[in-house]
């Protein structure tokens, strides 16, 4: 009788877990349905249900990964990846999509870990030295970054290894093979645009500046509204004097680019190139743009000082000096441009303060006279002089002062002079 209760209660065993994996793999097909529509919400929630009664469903972890890859929830992504793997351990791809989220992350040391596992999976996994290579790049490793980079090419000759090593070498300065390279990355895909904007750099770098501006009109027959190639084209014309050029294609990219994270370091740089083209005005709007979106930036208000003394407005250039001063920058990180601020608040204070003087000796009667001793030839005059900067020479009826400073910073003067 226990024998055959013993085969019952087995038997109800394996029809439970038959349901169970039913409904869970019932939740996976309605989780799949939501996602074909774009309904990621649901489609999450029943990867989710389907998990909750299976824990050890692959495919219901890759799934979701995939879906969370897609909203930029890279942890969520790795962990579902994990998972993944530890269910089955030998599938590369499992490592490469966590090493794919860690770069993402800039957690580029995990990424390395991870790529390092798939090529030990799998020799001739192409794109897992892609990434390492990136990552690597990422740490400032160029030299290692090229090593992996060339186990890749001698793999396969494709365009995203072309194009690898054209970046390695471009980072080295090694320009003719960046050349090379970018050069054979554009053979194999003429349309993409980033072989194009390399070889651009590499001209640019080079003060190749005509060729650089050939190379961007080859990038906007493909994407006319590039905002990297407006940018590159309009530095080589202000590297050629052309500034009213340099203007108008960062004028370019804030039309069609208006709301990009980047668009205040676009103003900046055309207040700039105003600035050289003498037009301090067009300048002084740009960096009071720049101002208003992000009123901590200090080179904006340096930038914008300069611009207004350049058409005399003094007091305006110490507003802006002052509040640089008033910052509580970083000294090591801004020590040129406080320097800066601090150097033409002095000058600029200089001309627009007076000296106030004070006279001890002898008696001031009234404004502008003094109590002088009858039939005397010549007046001894001391008194002090306050002024906010350093202060050259003091002259009476063109005679010479004596000045002797006080740890105060006002001056001690003395001078003997003439009474006709």
């Amino acid at each position: 009788m226990k024998k055959y209760g013993f085969f019952i209660m087995l038997a109800l065993l394996f029809f439970a877990t038959d349901i169970s994996a039913q409904s869970a793999k019932k939740f996976y097909k309605t989780a799949q349905t939501f996602e074909k529509s774009g309904n990621y919400g649901d489609a999450l929630t029943n990867y989710t249900k389907a998990l909750e009664i299976d824990p050890e469903f692959v495919k219901a972890y890759v799934a979701r990964a995939k879906i969370y890859e897609g909203q930029e929830k890279y942890a969520d992504a790795i962990k579902d990846y994990e998972r993944a793997s530890s269910l089955k351990p030998d599938n590369e791809m499992y490592y490469y999509h966590m090493a794919d989220n860690y770069f993402k992350l800039g957690k580029y040391e995990q990424c390395i870990e991870k790529t390092k596992k798939v090529i030990e999976l799998s020799k001739k996994y192409v794109d897992a030295y892609v990434l390492q290579a990136k990552a690597l790049i990422a740490l400032d490793k160029t030299g290692e970054a090229e090593k992996v980079a060339l186990k890749a090419f001698d793999l396969e000759k494709n365009y995203e290894t072309f194009y690898l090593l054209g970046e390695i070498y471009y980072l080295q300065k090694r320009y003719q093979d960046a050349e090379a390279k970018f050069k054979e990355a554009h053979r194999k895909d003429d349309k993409k645009v980033e072989p194009l904007l390399m070889l651009a750099r590499v001209n640019f770098d080079q003060e190749r500046y005509d060729e650089a501006i050939n190379t961007v009109y080859q990038v906007f027959s493909i994407d006319p509204k590039n905002k990297d190639a407006y940018w590159l084209r309009a530095l080589a014309y202000e590297k050629q004097l052309r500034y009213q050029d340099a203007i108008n294609d960062l004028s370019q990219i804030i039309v069609y680019h208006p709301n990009a994270d980047y668009i205040n370091d676009i103003y900046m740089k055309r207040g700039d190139v105003y600035f050289q083209f003498n037009q301090h005005i067009n300048a002084i709007n740009d960096y009071t743009k720049v101002i208003v979106s992000d009123p901590d930036r200090p080179d904006a208000y340096l930038h914008r000082a300069q611009a207004y003394e350049a058409i005399h407005d003094n007091a305006s250039a110490i507003k802006d000096y002052e509040k640089l001063q008033s910052m509580n920058l970083d000294g090591t990180k801004y020590k040129a441009l406080l320097m800066t601020a601090t150097v033409r608040l002095y000058e600029l204070k200089r001309e627009e303060n007076d000296p106030v003087l004070v006279i001890n000796k002898p008696v001031i009667r009234k404004e502008g006279e003094l109590e002088v001793i009858k039939g005397s030839e010549n007046v001894e005059i001391e008194g002090v002089v306050k002024d906010e900067s350093k202060i050259k020479y003091l002259r009476v009826n063109s005679q010479l002062a004596q000045l002797e400073k006080r740890p105060n910073g006002k001056y001690d003067f003395k001078i003997t002079v003439p009474v006709n």
